[in-house]
């Protein structure tokens, strides 16, 4: 370890004025001694000290010395670090009050008239094992085998044992916390099912009732009279069922004003629940005009040569409601089926 001690020339030439200087030229051993307690670190002093100069030029001389040096208090060095909460660094005692260490080193000093001033300072051995006062450590160190290093890992040991146990904590209750929802989600997966179960078994009796409801209202014979307007235009007809086979159905519509006036319809029936004000484009009983030359409802002509479609509502008051020929229907209060077409 070498240090430089340029700083320290105005010191220790005010000493060695106070020492004076001896016959043969030499550095006194005083001034020796002094120079190595200065430089040496504060915590460290000077026990005894030897010393030889030798010349080097003209007033000049290097000094050579061994010194007996004692720590001023216990050192210490970084043993061990243990992570957690908190740190704990583990200090190792390097020096005691007790122990002393020789160091070599030497020092360059000129003689100005009846001073010394020193030009260069090393200690050469022994230094580096000293290690540093307690003070030099931050206060997550403490000395191994101390109460004080016992109480710092018990509150480690502590407090890694509370985190632990607030982790198992917050384990349980999120498992709890899951178990939980998992329960109400198989509870009103259990209320959703048993609901869409309700609705089924309504809708499937619902729809039986629709079955037989429709079946009633269209077996072969039954005969419904009423108009097909637009706008101002009415035509008076009549509509009878002549066939009925399951969801197949046949019928006849007849004009009343003029008999000749007539078409042969064929379709299906079918069975959805639908209340009155429900999906509007819902039909119970759909059918296509037989092919051949037929009527066509408010038409100029007598006959046409085209396909008339017959859509048909059968509402909660019994009457047929719908459209023919595509165009939208609308039933009158005293009718019991009323087709109302608009151009």
């Amino acid at each position: 370890m070498k240090k430089h001690l340029d700083a320290l020339v105005i010191v220790l030439t005010v000493a060695a004025f106070s020492f004076g200087c001896k016959k043969n030229n030499q550095p006194p051993k005083d001034f020796v001694h002094n120079t190595v307690a200065v430089a040496l670190p504060s915590f460290l002093s000077v026990k005894e000290i030897e010393s030889e100069s030798i010349p080097i030029g003209m007033g000049a001389f290097k000094t050579n010395f061994k010194a007996t040096l004692a720590p001023k208090e216990n050192l210490y060095e970084i043993e061990k670090e243990i992570p957690g909460d908190p740190i704990v660094v583990l200090l190792r005692t390097t020096q005691t009050t007790e122990a002393s260490t020789l160091v070599y080193g030497h020092l360059v000093v000129n003689k100005l008239v009846d001073m010394w001033a020193v030009k260069t300072f090393e200690i050469e051995t022994g230094l580096q094992q000293f290690g540093k006062p307690r003070g030099a450590f931050g206060p997550e160190c403490v000395v191994s085998g101390t109460e004080e290093a016992s109480k710092a890992l018990r509150r480690q040991t502590d407090n890694a044992k509370r985190e632990k146990e607030e982790k198992e904590r917050l384990a349980a209750a999120e498992i709890e916390r899951n178990r939980i929802l998992k329960e109400e989600q198989k509870a009103l997966e259990r209320i959703v099912a048993a609901e869409r179960q309700r609705k089924l078994e309504e809708q499937k009796k619902a729809e039986s009732s629709e079955h037989q409801r429709i079946l009633r209202a269209t077996f072969a014979g039954a005969c419904y009279k009423g108009t097909v307007t637009r706008r101002e235009d009415v035509e008076h007809i009549c509509l009878t069922f002549v066939e009925q086979d399951d969801f197949m159905v046949k019928a006849e519509v007849v004009s009343l004003s003029d008999k000749s006036r007539k078409a042969a319809f064929a379709g299906k029936l079918s069975f959805k629940a639908v209340e009155d004000g429900e999906d509007l484009d819902y039909y119970h009983i759909t059918m296509t005009s037989l092919k051949g030359r037929t009527w066509e409802p408010l038409s100029t002509s007598l006959f046409f040569s085209g396909s008339i479609s017959l859509q048909l509502r059968l509402t909660d008051k019994g009457i047929l409601q719908g459209k023919v020929s595509g165009k939208d229907v609308l039933l009158q209060a005293d009718s019991i089926v009323d087709f109302t077409t608009k151009q």
